[in-house]
């Protein structure tokens, strides 16, 4: 069975039409996950954001930048199987 792209939804914007920082559902986009694993891999520090307003660490906004973006996927390629 080949897995090919998903039909049910449209290929992402290139990371270099998206604005800087990214929000987490832009980031969700261009990685084609759900936001609630963006959300994820950011807290077990898998994956860089900053956090814009909010105390201790709650509520804000969080957002990454297109470099730490292009960054870790550049790092997740490197450990993939058979990479």
């Amino acid at each position: 069975m080949s897995r090919g792209p998903r039909r049910d939804r449209p290929a992402p914007r290139p990371i270099s039409e998206m604005p800087d920082p990214l929000t987490i559902s832009e980031v969700a986009e261009v990685l084609r996950v759900s936001e609630g694993i963006v959300y994820r891999l950011i807290r077990e520090d898998e994956m860089p954001a900053v956090r814009i307003g909010g105390k201790k660490g709650r509520g804000g906004v969080l957002l990454m930048y297109r470099e730490d973006l292009q960054e870790y996927i550049a790092r997740i390629r490197g450990k993939a199987v058979g990479g």
